[in-house]
This record gives C-alpha cells, structure tokens and sequence, in this order.
C-alpha cells in the first residue's frame, strides 16, 4: 500500500506528454495541472478519513479507500472516452486524478499505523 503513492504518480509522468497530444493539451503548464491535482488531493484525504478510521476501524477504511481509488484510476483514464457530455476532457482528468490522490492518502497512513500496532504486540 505504501508503494501506491509513488507508483500513481510515477506512472503518469512518462505518458503526460501523449495525454497532452490525446487532449489536445498545447500549454506545458495545463499538462502540469494534472500531477498537482493528485498532489492537491492528497491532503483532504488524511482529514477525512483518518478521523474516520478511529471511529469505524481501520480494516473498513482501508478497503473503502482502496476501492474508491481504484473506482478513480479508472474513472480517469475514462475520462477522455466522454466526449459527448461536451464537457472539457482536461477539466475531467483532473478533477478524477484529485479524487484518485485523495482516496490514496487515506489509505496510506493506515499501514504504518497497522505495522506499528503489531510491532507494539510482541
């Protein structure tokens, strides 16, 4: 679970240029955009769910982030397929690749807290 974080941005940063092409995307910056959406929504990802975790148990918050940011990985790479809600393809990957990153970091801190409860076990 930790290698997720890394891996969802690692895997975007070879292909922004051919989602560039793919978007009609000419500015450099609006090709940027799309890293610091994840980047943007990492953090309300920790303030949601991590009170959330104390209250329904870390198990449950863990699948539900895990299943929401699967739903969002594929939701963004979908994004471009809806050409006919005549809605910019841009704005959508964007607004997927936040909720992806937002769901990732609820999930991220969870592990380390889980590994560190088990290590206080033995």
């Amino acid at each position: 679970m930790i290698s997720l974080k890394a891996l969802s941005v690692h895997a975007v940063l070879p292909a922004l240029s051919a989602i560039g092409r793919d978007l009609d995307i000419v500015s450099s910056q609006n090709i940027g955009l799309i890293t610091s959406g994840f980047f943007l929504g990492l953090s309300p990802g920790q303030l949601i769910l991590g009170p959330a975790s104390d209250r329904f148990g870390r198990k449950p918050t863990i699948y539900a982030g895990t299943a929401l940011f699967v739903l969002g990985s594929i939701l963004t790479t979908m994004a471009t397929v809806s050409k006919h809600y005549k809605r910019d393809e841009l704005i959508d990957v964007l607004l997927w690749h936040r909720f992806t990153g937002t769901n990732l970091l609820s999930v991220v801190p969870q592990d380390r807290i889980l590994a560190f409860r088990q290590a206080n076990k033995s």
